[in-house]
């Protein structure tokens, strides 16, 4: 261990700092990305910070409206630029919250704010939201959706594909077996035939019985795959998934809470 810090008042001593990702910029620079509650009506502002190798801020970046909340839930460095999805909403804990795609750059001492787009759907909001990047420098955002009119209903997740300019190449809903609901864990991988893999855990509505979902989605969006898993032995009745990873030959790995004894 070389070094350990906790970071604190980047809105102020009071309030809280929640980081979601780190990610290596470079041999010595990283780049991390979350919120702070700023202790108003709409208490989340979105931060990006670049720290050098003994952990010292060296640049940061609050990204915040006059009257909305954001939070950051995943970045990823690419060439020199910084690409990040945020959650956006009214306020914290509104039923209606959109996701925003952006592009900055780490300079010595300052953050610059590129670009960011804002995309909205009728009915549904975003929530669990994770970003990764192609062999061709496309971004996949994927999301749990949430029905608008009654956020406990997430029976569907949604996929968008966008390229380094912000635009969306094609995005879709995809549907979860009815009678569950779902949610995506927060991190999704891309595997050597560059398809998208990522999981969710399927909670049935009648016997609150957790499994998980494993998706391939093509690099056309078509699913290609789905697979669902039950955790049945050893006492262990369900579990929760938190995030995907692939290894070298396409195969994909797991990670999450198991629940025992429901």
């Amino acid at each position: 261990l070389n070094f350990q810090k906790g970071y604190a008042g980047i809105s102020g001593s009071t309030r809280s700092d929640n980081i979601t990702t780190v990610k290596r910029y470079s041999d010595s620079r990283y780049i991390i990305g979350g919120f702070t509650n700023t202790n108003s009506p709409n208490p989340q502002d979105a931060f990006i910070a670049s720290v050098d190798a003994s952990g010292t801020f060296a640049a940061k970046r609050k990204l915040a409206s006059v009257n909305g909340s954001e939070k950051i839930t995943d970045l990823i460095v690419l060439d020199d630029a910084v690409y990040f999805v945020m959650e956006t909403s009214p306020s914290n804990g509104s039923t209606d919250t959109k996701v925003s795609f952006g592009k900055v750059l780490i300079g010595t001492s300052v953050i610059t704010v590129e670009w960011i787009k804002e995309i909205n759907n009728t009915n549904y909001s975003f929530g669990d939201t994770s970003l990764v990047v192609d062999e061709f420098n496309e971004f996949y955002i994927t999301s749990t959706l949430l029905l608008k009119s009654n956020n406990t209903v997430k029976d569907s997740f949604w996929v968008g594909k966008i390229d380094t300019s912000g635009d969306l190449l094609w995005n879709y809903r995809y549907a979860a077996p009815s009678g569950n609901s779902i949610q995506l864990g927060t991190r999704s991988s891309i595997d050597i035939f560059g398809d998208l893999n990522l999981a969710y855990t399927r909670t049935d509505s009648t016997t609150g019985y957790k499994t998980v979902d494993t998706v391939k989605i093509g690099y056309d969006g078509v699913l290609k795959k789905h697979t669902n898993n039950a955790f049945n032995a050893n006492n262990i009745e369900g579990i929760t998934v938190n995030a995907i990873t692939v290894d070298n030959s396409g195969d994909v790995y797991t990670f999450g809470q198991t629940q025992w004894n429901r």
